[in-house]
Formats: structure tokens, sequence, C-alpha cells
């Protein structure tokens, strides 16, 4: 083994062991094996002890050898090694160095070791010169000043100063503190009235214990740290100290309770005493120091005025600070009596001119241990702050403590709006902070004698101190928040400035732009910068410059629509890169005020705006203009400055005469055009939506006519600073809303004009963008859709879609069809979210989701790509739209084409149902989502005239609890929740609110939303269910926050409180296990834990704006509100529908008679067609009486768009170039004109008697029909719907249940199933022989399945027509077999009352006598007396077929067959 060791260390070689039988790994060159005990041995290690044990033996070898020397016997016995050693150390041999050299190790007593280093116990002894509080006698108040003083001797004098105030801990009773200082005979004295020092002799020390405590260093009654104690004296030095400085020191007390009085004094720094002196004690007790300072040793030859103000200060302090004392300075009573009155003493007297005067905000703590003002600082933070009476100018834990918790509350509390831009950061706060503490502390720890810094830690304090609500408003109330914004966003208006722009020729970085040629040069102020709209506007205004030239036209494309500045931070213009491009290459400087003189340091003297002329386009030159007059207002005042480049937005040509063109720069002026020429007929209409839509040809006229194509703004008057700030500022939000109230959609902006004032382009141009926003962001009440919505809804009914198709192939036919203008992704993402229907989205999803269209985990957004996912309508889409009403909408013109119509009327308020989220221009809106249940037993009950059920927000599936905060209160509760957990046990889910603030005053409701919760164990929480309306209410959100929390979080170290978790949700359904810690559950429980874990959020119905059926906007304050308005609207589409149905059969029924009729006559031979050519028939047909009818049926509107009759069936398709336009021209026309195209078309085999008896009877049926119509009630079609539309609805909902495998319906849908069951069953039992409707030779009447009528007299009538029912036996009143009407002229379409034809069950139809009488309705044997209440007067006023504009001759339809 030896021979890889070498001088002690390994070789380089590895030692092989020459077996290893236990496959070990081979150790190390440094480690071996030895062969003897199979031990392993460090090698090092052993060569370092056999080096130590040499070296023993050699110093032991040199001590014999120097005992052999000195002739002493050798060191054999132990007994006599401690005096050979003695006798070694002694011996004068050993001394290597001289005693000069071992002279300069020396030991000094403790007095002496203060005095010769003095800085280590008091501080310095120098003179120094800083600023320091101090008491001016003039002002009577403390001020900071620069003085000349020494450290050590202020720290002398406040040692006596607060071991006087210590006594007041030791004894409450004490109540004064005397303090004198004799300049002239360098004398100072301190006495107070405490229980006095124990004139007893200490047993141990045997001394007096004055003695002892002032005469020798480190002794005192503050060693025991066990013991909790609020004094000052901690290390045993204190008034020793001022003892050793000084040349007299005299301690007298007086100890009442031993009846003695002690009296020692001291001389030469505590070199010299006297013999104590101990005497009779006096009546009361007191402790009293006079000490003479060592000036010399402080460098001073006499007190000076700035140790006087000093010293003076330090005795206010210990008035201020030590509560129930009186201080005497001089034998002048000092006036202050408490902290707050000290606190005053650094407040400046403020003048009458003084605008912003310091007003202090006070703090006490309930357990009188903590005392804290604040006061604005001038931008330096100031803190004087004391411990124990003890002045720590430095501060320390005790100021941190206090100082964090104001810098928390105060970032917490400032207004988002206002540092909106800036970041404030704790230091920022800090500096405006002027802290005034007063607290006591246990045991205080500081970092020397001195006692300048506090260094105890929080924890150890012995209190907390909680700043209250009214102390910290207090402080956001002062200036300190104003002027630390002030600041911060001065630094931010640093940064800016830093990136302005500069005058050069050549500019580079720059891709997109074409610089003109003298830009940046001598001509640049002739320069025009083109901003154009994209690239493609880009390609247009290139083309034209090919016109006129380069050399003083640059273009530049802007990408979207530019940052609102206004409102921007600092950091995100910055960060826009167009904004910042836009500086650059005009040369901007931020905060320069340009004229016409200045204007030359520019790049481009001029800026001409070339946008597209639709409103998105007004929007972008607008926000030009804001931006231009957010940081240099003086610009838009430099003449010719600012223009703008319009461009066609229609192009008229006469069909007959191609060179005639108009050209048109907006729509309303298109429009106004359009009606005063005959709707525009014989004109061919060219829209251009985009600046891409020129050609290169119109771009060169466009630039060789600049006059007519460029308008210069014009500023004239503060008017138009004023607008500008109206449209874009975030505080004129009021102001805005009013604007918007008075806009005018006809209004536009003269082209024709050279120049256009500010305030006209925001009131004529820029309003018809911000109303225009408005309706594409915030929904109509009537449909609940927004625009985008309603076009997508609109082509899925036209192209009837019930099977599926790709989403992506959706977008190209709604874009197709609808004209719609934006992005292909905005509409593909707006068909997702109609489709969508996890929770929080949908409580009915108009199309089906078919594919991946996003769950609950990422709110939607996990959605795939609209090239992979399919859909289709929902089959309650076509319940909730009728298919009846699509006739009866009004339909929107867009390019000459029909598009979507103004709005649907469904059967219930869709608003409702989804609910909204918009924001627009100076509106907003929030719309929670509501039952469909709900909402139609609401409509329900008012068609009875009941009072509306109040309802509360409802979500589909989810599970959690939405309650009302009533009375404008959050009420505290403790409720408890039963929920299943996965293990099928029972959930205890706490629900726990303790907010006590008021609610501001509102018209609407706020609902407080809980997520469900529960304790699995003592330290695990599960949470089963998230909050709705809030950004945690998704998976991925709230998991996110939860990682936030989780200890061992580098990103939120201050807020770690789990764990960990772990997560068993699925895409439907939220699972999260939460663990704590022991230490961390006790303290949450104590503590709101929904608010902690964002298990709560609210929702309110205070801000429900939506456009109302005039298209205003309209605040409403409950569901219940938008219920009262669409009910209006749904009544009157529901008598439109009976309207048309009405005047549809009556056409129908008049062809059919004048077909019947030309067959009879064909029959009959009176008509030939072998005879008379095609004129001389027609004319036959005339003279015959027959009428002329359209191809198809065409409804009359009531609201005529123009004095023209509206005709319903328009075409649907835009006209077509040339021929194709002219064969759709005729086509469109042989359904438009009658004729009698429809007896000439019949074919030979219609010419029969078979086909004659077979139109009589289809005549019969429709005649049938006509009076179902008739007889039919409005709330009975409305009813009817709203059933089918709840029979839809619960299949639909079954199966939604189904797909996420629940077995148990919910409660509504079983109460709902069984009232319809026994409805129907009921309905069956009494309508079982009424069946079918059969054709009887008896009055119509008695074959009607229900009869309802209801006659009464229009009420502004004179008088009133009643009607009798009189119900008779057909056996026993054959004779009666028809209607006796008076004033039939004025019968009402809402006929009420049913009644069945067979009440006795006998088999017998019955007949039902309706006759006139005097205002009595009687009925035979069952009587039913019509409930006016439920049945008509809860309807609106009562319509008469006048007024429903059927004929008054409406019973003369009906021929002698019929009758």
């Amino acid at each position: 083994m030896d021979k890889y060791l070498k001088n002690g260390k390994f070789s380089k070689k590895k030692y092989q062991p020459k077996s290893n039988p236990f496959n070990l790994p081979l150790k190390t060159e440094q480690t071996y094996r030895k062969k003897e005990n199979n031990t392993v041995t460090f090698a090092k290690k052993d060569q370092k002890e056999k080096q130590k044990k040499l070296l023993e033996k050699k110093q032991k070898n040199t001590i014999n050898e120097t005992i052999r020397k000195t002739n002493q016997p050798p060191m054999i016995k132990v007994e006599k090694k401690q005096k050979i050693e003695k006798d070694i150390i002694d011996l004068e041999s050993l001394n290597t160095r001289s005693e000069k050299e071992l002279n300069v190790y020396k030991k000094k007593t403790h007095r002496e070791h203060v005095l010769l280093r003095p800085d280590t116990y008091i501080g310095s002894t120098e003179m120094i010169s800083e600023k320091r509080f101090i008491f001016n006698d003039q002002t009577e108040r403390i001020e900071l000043k620069k003085i000349h003083f020494v450290p050590g001797l202020y720290k002398i004098f406040d040692e006596i100063l607060v071991n006087a105030a210590d006594h007041k801990q030791r004894d409450p009773k004490m109540t004064t503190i005397k303090v004198q200082i004799d300049l002239e005979q360098n004398e100072i004295s301190v006495w107070n009235d405490g229980k006095g020092i124990p004139v007893e002799i200490q047993k141990i020390e045997k001394l007096y214990v004055p003695e002892l405590i002032f005469g020798h260093l480190l002794t005192g009654s503050n060693f025991d740290d066990n013991t909790k104690k609020t004094i000052g004296g901690r290390n045993g030095f204190g008034a020793k100290l001022c003892n050793i400085f000084s040349k007299e020191f005299i301690i007298e007390t007086n100890d009442k309770q031993n009846g003695k009085k002690f009296y020692q004094k001291y001389c030469n720094n505590m070199l010299d005493r006297e013999s104590p002196k101990i005497t009779k004690a006096q009546k009361k007790d007191f402790t009293h120091i006079i000490f003479k300072p060592d000036l010399e040793k402080f460098g001073m030859k006499e007190l000076d005025n700035d140790i006087y103000a000093l010293f003076k200060k330090r005795v206010y302090d210990i008035a201020g600070t030590t509560a129930g004392v009186k201080v005497y300075f001089n034998k002048k009573k000092i006036g202050v009596k408490n902290f707050q009155q000290y606190c005053k003493l650094y407040i400046k007297p403020t003048n009458v001119s003084t605008i912003h005067p310091k007003k202090p905000i006070f703090f006490n703590s309930k357990n009188e241990r903590w005392q804290i003002c604040v006061l604005p600082s001038d931008g330096k933070f100031q803190q004087i702050s004391f411990v124990n009476s003890i002045c720590t100018s430095d501060g320390g834990t005790h100021v941190n403590y206090i100082v964090n918790q104001i810098i928390k509350s105060i970032i917490s509390k400032i207004p988002k709006r206002q540092t909106k831009g800036i970041t404030i950061k704790g230091y920022q706060i800090k500096r405006y902070l002027q802290i005034f503490i007063n607290s006591l502390v246990d045991n205080p720890t500081f970092d020397s004698q001195t006692k300048f810094t506090l260094t105890t830690r929080f924890s150890k304090f012995g209190s907390k101190c909680e700043l209250s609500d009214n102390f910290l408003n207090g402080i956001k109330k002062s200036n300190i928040i104003n002027d630390v914004i002030s600041l911060a966003r001065m630094k931010e208006d640093n940064k800016l400035k830093r990136r302005s722009g500069k005058r050069k020729q050549r500019l580079n970085g720059f891709e997109k732009l074409d610089d003109a040629n003298f830009a940046g040069s001598k001509e640049s102020k002739k320069c025009t910068l083109i901003v154009t709209e994209g690239d493609s506007a880009k390609s247009l205004a290139v083309s034209g410059l090919s016109v006129i030239g380069r050399d003083y036209y640059g273009v530049y494309p802007i990408k979207g629509k530019l940052l609102n500045t206004r409102d921007a931070t600092n950091q995100q213009i910055m960060k826009n890169k167009e904004i910042d491009a836009l500086i650059k290459i005009l040369g901007l400087k931020y905060g320069t005020v340009y004229t016409k003189k200045n204007i030359y340091t520019l790049r481009y003297g001029h800026l001409m705006i070339m946008v597209d002329q639709d409103l998105d386009g007004s929007h972008i030159k607008g926000l030009i203009i804001n931006f231009i007059h957010h940081f240099w207002p003086s610009l838009l005042k430099v003449k010719e400055f600012l223009q703008e480049f319009v461009t066609p937005i229609v192009k008229v040509t006469k069909k007959s005469k191609k060179e005639q063109k108009i050209t048109f720069f907006t729509l309303p002026e298109f429009n106004r055009w359009k009606m005063k020429n005959n709707n525009g007929k014989g004109w061919y209409f060219k829209y251009y939506k985009g600046l891409g839509t020129s050609t290169t040809k119109e771009a060169k006229e466009y630039f060789g006519n600049l006059k007519r194509h460029i308008i210069t703004f014009k500023y004239k008057n503060e008017l138009d600073d004023q607008n500008i700030e109206l449209a874009f500022s975030k505080d004129k939000i009021t102001e805005r809303k009013k604007w918007l109230k008075e806009v005018n959609t006809d209004l536009f902006v003269d082209h024709s004009k050279k120049e256009l004032i500010y305030k006209d382009f925001i009131n004529r141009e820029l309003i018809l963008f911000s109303n225009y926003d408005n309706v594409r962001s915030i929904p109509s009440m009537v449909d609940g859709l927004k625009p985008a919505q309603r076009k997508i809804l609109y082509c899925c009914f036209k192209k009837k879609l019930n099977k599926e198709i790709k989403v992506a192939q959706l977008v190209g036919y709604v874009s197709e069809h609808s004209v719609y203008h934006h992005g292909e992704e905005s509409l593909a993402n707006t068909i997702v979210g109609m489709a969508q229907d996890f929770v929080g989205s949908n409580n009915i999803n108009l199309l089906l989701p078919i594919g991946q269209f996003g769950t609950r985990l990422k709110g939607g957004k996990d959605a795939a790509s609209s090239r992979y996912i399919f859909t289709k309508l929902s089959p309650l889409t076509q319940a909730i739209f009728p298919k009846e009403d699509e006739q009866l909408l009004d339909y929107l013109i867009e390019d000459d084409q029909q598009i979507e119509p103004k709005y649907y009327v469904p059967i219930i308020p869709m608003i409702l149902v989804n609910g909204c989220d918009g924001i627009g221009t100076g509106y907003a809106t929030k719309i929670p989502n509501y039952s469909p249940r709900e909402i139609v037993k609401n409509i329900k009950r008012k068609l009875k005239n009941k009072k509306m059920i109040p309802m509360k927000p409802y979500y589909r599936n989810f599970k959690g609890v939405i309650t009302e905060i009533k009375n404008n209160t959050v009420i505290n509760h403790n409720e408890m929740i039963q929920s299943n957990s996965l293990n099928n046990n029972s959930l205890s889910i706490k629900k726990n609110v303790n907010i006590k603030k008021q609610l501001k005053k509102k018209n609407g409701k706020k609902y407080n939303i809980y997520g469900i919760w529960g304790k699995d164990d003592e330290n695990t929480i599960r949470v089963t269910e998230l909050p709705l309306n809030t950004k945690y209410c998704w998976t991925q959100n709230y998991k996110e926050f939860l990682e936030s929390i989780t200890i061992g979080n580098k990103d939120n170290i201050d807020n770690q409180i789990i764990d960990n978790f772990k997560e068993f949700h699925t895409d439907q359904e939220i699972n999260f296990l939460i663990n704590f810690s022991d230490e961390n559950m006790s303290k949450i429980e104590k503590m709101d834990i929904e608010h902690l874990l964002k298990l709560t959020s609210s929702i309110s119905t205070t801000n429900m704006y939506a456009f109302d059926t005039n298209h205003k906007l309209k605040r409403y304050n409950s569901p219940e509100q938008i219920i009262d308005d669409f009910f209006e609207l749904r009544w009157d589409m529901y008598r439109k529908r009976k309207k048309f149905l009405l005047e549809k059969v009556n056409y129908q029924l008049k062809k059919l008679k004048n077909i019947a009729k030309f067959i009879k006559l064909v029959i009959s031979k009176e008509i030939n067609f072998n005879i008379q050519n095609k004129k001389e028939l027609i004319k036959d047909l005339e003279n015959k009486n027959f009428q002329k009818f359209t191809k198809k049926f065409i409804y009359k509107k009531d609201n005529d768009m123009d004095e023209d009759e509206y005709e319903y069936k328009k075409k649907s398709n835009n006209k077509s170039k040339s021929k194709e336009g002219s064969k759709e021209k005729n086509k469109t026309s042989k359904q438009v004109n009658p004729s009698y195209g429809y007896l000439l078309s019949l074919s030979l085999w219609s010419l029969t008697n078979e086909k004659y008896q077979k139109t009589l009877e289809e005549k019969r049926v429709l005649k049938e029909k006509k009076y179902q119509i008739v007889t039919t009630l409005v709330q009975e079609m409305w009813k009817k719907d709203l059933d089918n539309f709840i029979e839809i609805f619960d299949i639909e909902e079954q199966k939604y249940l189904k797909n996420q495998n629940k077995e148990i319906l919910s409660k509504n849908y079983q109460m709902e199933k069984r009232k319809r069951k026994s409805f129907s069953s009921s309905k069956k039992k009494n309508n079982k022989n009424n069946q079918n409707l059969k054709r009887s030779k008896t009055n119509p009447i008695q074959s009607s399945n229900n009869i309802m009528q209801k006659f009464t007299k229009n009420k502004n009538s004179k008088f009133r027509s009643s009607v009798n029912f009189s119900k008779k036996k057909n056996n026993q009143k054959k004779n009666i077999n028809h209607f006796s009407f008076k004033n039939s002229n004025k019968f009402n379409n809402n006929i009420g009352g049913v009644y069945n034809l067979d009440d006795n069950d006998d088999g017998d139809d019955d007949i039902i006598y309706i006759e006139d009488k005097d205002n009595n309705v009687n009925m035979n044997q069952k009587n039913e007396t019509l409930d006016s209440k439920t049945e008509s007067d809860s309807i609106l006023n009562s319509q008469s077929l006048d007024e429903m504009g059927i004929n008054s001759n409406f019973w003369d339809d009906y021929d002698e067959d019929f009758i």
C-alpha cells in the first residue's frame, strides 16, 4: 500500500483492491482499505495526527532541555508541573521582545475605558454641524435648523432626562418633572416627584442602592429580560455615563417609605466621591440629579445657545410623550399637555395666502401604547419618533412598522384613474410623509448605547398597532397623494421628452415611410405628410403622387386606429409604434409651443389625413386630432397645418347617360339625394367602402384636382378645444352622454367648403361614429342582439340552417348576404359566442355548438378554429322567433340590398335570457342573465293582469348561490348549504359575509354571487363552484390565482397562505382541493374565507342600458321594467300578425272566388278562348268584373318607408349589371303588378267541374281558417307560443342535462311538467268530442272547437254594444242558426270567452245564440261570465276592425254557399 503514497500523499494511480466480493464502488485516490480489520482510514487525517504528535514531542524536549540547562531536575512528577511551567514563564531567556514593545498592552478600568473611548458609549465628543430639531423661543415652535453641537454632551443630558420619564412607568402617581439649565454656572438639574429610590443597603454589594446605581457601572434593575418593561434603561450605563463626564454629580432622593433621604456628591469624573449622607425623609418622594458637564472633554468652554435650544426641545419631547406629567423648564411650566399638542409645534403658522395649509392627522391606539400623527412633508421623509420616551432620531423598526402600513393603505386607496400611466412605489410615498410616533415597547433593543435606532422585531413589541380607517382616510384626503402623483408624473414626462423627434433630412428606421425629398430641409415648411389608413391606402396615395411629385409630399401608413393619448399612460404612448413614428417623422418635440414662426423646426409643415370615408375613418381623423391637441394644442391653431383628403363613398351614374356622374362624400348626403330622386331609379350606384376600392386611374383623378379633395381644419375659438375634450376625455362622460342624446343622424359635413371648423367636425361627423359605436356595442331591448348577431341570425333563417355547416363557411355566407363590413375573425368569434353553452355564457344558445366551442376552463377562449367546428340553428331559436313574424319585420336596405331587420321581436325578451355586456362611447351596459321559465311566468301573469314576481339573476347549471343585498346594505349572515362531494359525503359549505359598509343609493339592485366550498378535514378546503361575473370564474384563472398564493411563489411573497392544491375538475365541473398548514388554517378561519379565496363576487342592475323601440338608449332599473316595454311591442306584433293572416286569407278567398267564377263561366261557355284574342279576352274579363291579382300576396305594412307603397317582398339579391338587372326587374314587376295571369295560366285540366268543386272546397276551408283567426284572442296566440317554447325548452334542457351525466332533472322542470300534464289532461277531457272540424248544415259556430267572442263598442263611442250569449239545445231551437250583430264594423279583435259545444256530455251539439241586448251577458245552463279583468282589461285598449285595417264589410266576404 505504501507504494501508492509519496510524502504522505497519494500517487496518481488508483488503488485497486484484489477482490471486491460485494461489488462496492471503488474509492477515490484519497482512501484505501486496510487488510487487518477491513476498516477505511483517511490518509490525510492520519498524516495530520502524526504531525501533531511530532510537534508535541518536540515542544516537550525543548522544555526538558531548558530545565536541564537551569540545573533543575527533569519533569517526572505531575505534582511539580505547575511550578515548573511558572518558572519557565518567568525566565528572561524566553522574552524575545523588548520591554517597551510589551508595555503597549494595557488593562484599563471600565471608567477609564469610558473616558478613553466615549464614542462607544455616548457618541462623538467632537463638535459637529448638522440639521436638528430645536426649540425656537421667538416663534415658540420646534424648527429644523442647522446647529453646532456635541452628540456626547446631548446624550448624557438625555440619559438623566429619560431616567426621570421612566419613573412614570414605575410610579403612575408621578405628576411633575422639573428641568433647570444654568448657563452661567454650567449646571443642569433634573427633578421628579416619583417614588424615591430605596435608601437601603444592597446586601450583596454592601452599598446603598442610590450609590450602587449611580456610582457603579453595569448596575441597575433592567437585566431580567423575562420581565416585560416599557422603560428606556437597559444596559446598566445610563446615568453613570453622565457622572463620568461631569465635574460634579449630585444624587438626592427621598425615600418616604423608609423615612430616609439620601445625598451623595461625586467629583472629577466619578473618580472622587463623598460618603453618602442619610437624613430624615421629607413628606414627599422625589429624585433630584444635579450635574456640571466636563465641557473640556467635549471641546467646549460653555453651554452655548445651540445646545441650550437642543436641550429645551428635548424637554418638550418629554412633555409631549409622557402623559399625565407636568413638565417645567427653568421654573416655567411647559404648555404641552399631550402628544397632539406636541406635534402641532412642528407646524409653521399659516398665512392667508397659504394654498394648502398642513393639517395633522392623529391616531391613538386602543391599548394606549401607540400615538401617531402624520403631516405632509416637503418632499423629504421626516420622522420624529419616541420609544419609551427615548428619542430615536434615526428611526428603526417601529417607524418601518407604521410607515409600511400607511404606504400599503395609500397605494390601495389611490384611484386607478389617477395613477393611470404611472407606477406609484413605496419610497415615493414615504418621501412625502412627516410622521410622529410615540410608542411603548417591551424591553426595547437599540443599535448602540446612543439609542438612536430601535432594532426590536415587530413580533416582540408587546402590542399591535392596527391603523383605523378614519386615520387612513384622513391621509388620503390630504395633499400627500396629489404630491406623490405629481412627482411620479413629472418623472414619466421627462422620460417622454427624451423620445421627442428632431429635424433632420435623412430619417432611417421606418420601412413603410415614403419620405418627401425636401423633408427636414430648408423647404420642410412646404412639405406635407400624408397619413393613410393601411398599406392599400398608401398605394392609392403613391399612385396619386405620380401626378403632383414626391419632392414635397411624403406618405406613411398607420395600422388600424391610433391610440387615444388623452387617457393613455406614458408607457403606452412610448410603446405605441404609430405614435412614436409620427413624432419622429414630423420632428415633434414634447413641451414645445408651435407658432408660424417656429413651424420650420418640424420636418413637415403640413399633416394630411387620408382615410376611408366611412364612420371608422371619421374616428381615425378624430384620434389624430386628439393626439395633436393633447400634446401640442398650439399646432391646431397654425393655419393649414392639419388637413384631410376626402374621397367618394358613393358614385351614381345615369343609366341612360353614362357620362353623367354624381359623387357623394357622406352617406347622409347620398340618402337625402336618393329620397329626392325617386329612390334613385334610373341610376347605377357604386359604394366605396374603403380607399382600396378606388382604382389607380381614380387616384390620379383625385390628386389631379386637389382643391376638390383637400379640406383644411380651422381653429376658431375655445369651443373647438371644449368639443375635442368632450369627445375624447374620460372626465367628460356625463357631458358626452348628453351630447349623444342630441344626435341627428341626418347631419353631415358640407364637403363643398374648403375649411372645416373643429367644432363642426366633432358635432357633424364624429358624433355619427360615436352613435354607431353604441349601436354595435349595446344590444336592443327588443331582441337582445347586437347588429353582428342580428346579421348572423338573419342569414341562418334565410339559409334555413337546419343542417350542419362549418363556421368558416357561415362567416362567408353572412359577409355576402348581410353586407358585413368588418373582419371575418370578429364575425367568427360572434358566431362562436352565440353557440356557447357552458356555465356563465348563454342560458339559451341560439346556435348549436358542434365541436369545441370553448369551455369554462378559459371562459370560451379555448374554442377551436372556425375551420374545424360546425353549427346549425337550435330548435329553440325557431320557437323564440316565430316564422309567422318574418313578414312583419322592418328589413333594412344597404347597398341596394335587403339585409337584416331593424330588430327581431321574439316571444320573450332575449336580452334578459342571455344578458349582455357592452362598452360604447359614453355608455356601457351590464345586464345579468335571468331564468327563461321565470320570464315566461311573469309574461303570463301580465297577460292576466297580475303583478309580476321580482326576478333575480340566473345562470344555467350554476350551482352557487345568488343573494340580493337588501336595503342597500350588506347583511351579515352565516348560512349553511349542503352539497355532495366526490366521496358522496355531505359538504358543509359556509357562507360568511362580514361587510358593513353602506352602499351608494342607486336605482336597481345589487346581488352577491357565492361559489361553493367546504372543509374535507381540518386543514383541507374543497372548492366545487366558482362565483360568476369575475375574472376568477374561469378554471384556469382561478388556478393561476391559487398558484400566486401558494407558499414558495416568488412573485407574491406577502400573501402566501396555502401549502399546495390539487385539481380534480373537468371541462364542466369545478373541483379544487386546497391544503393549508395548521397555522395558516387557524388564521384564515378568523378571516372572511370567501373574500380571501376569491369565492365571492357581485353583480348589479344599476347599469342596464339598451336601445328601446325608438332606437334610443334607455336605462332600465329592473328586469320587470324591460318586460313592461317588451310586452307592449310584442302585443302589437301579435295584432299585426292577426291582421296579416286575415288579409292573406282574404286575398286567397278572393282569388279562389274569381277562379271558381272563371271555371264556371268557361264550363258554361260564356268565355270562349277560340274566338277572342288576348286583348279582347282581358277586356271581357274586366267587363265581367274579374279582379286582378299579383302572383304572390304582398303585405302593406303600417309604417311605410316613403310615400310609395312598402312592398314586403323586396328583391333578395342586388340589382345585377346590364342584362341581369333588366331580367330581375321584369321578374319583379310581374310579381308586383296585378294581372289576370292567375286565370289565363290555368291548365285545361283545371277547367273542369271537378276542379270547380275542389275550388269551392278550398274556399270553405279558408273561410273556416279565417274564422279561427278572427275568434282567437291575442293573449291566446301569445300563450300558445309560450307553451310551445316551454315544451321544446324542456326537451332541450333534458338533452343538455343528459350530456352532463345528470340523472335527475331540475325541480323547476319537474314542477312545470306536472302542471302541463294536468292542464293538458283537463283540456282533453273538456274537448274530447270536438277534435275535428266538420262542415254541417248548422251555423259554423256550432262546429268551432273554441268559440271566443266579445263584442264591445269602442270606449270613445257614445254607446257600447254588449252581447248576450244564450245557450240552447239543437232540438229545442233549430231556427237559431245565425249571428245577430249591431255595429259589426266595431267588432273587437280581442274576442274573449272559451265555451265547449257539449257541456252536458249528452252527445248533442249545443248552440250558442248571440244577440244584441242592453249591456247584459247571459247564458243558459252553465253560464260563464266573461272575466273582463283577466281576458280583456289587462291587455291594451281594444282595437276595432277598422283600427286593425280590416274592412267593415268583413262578414260580407262569406258567400251564400257558406251562409
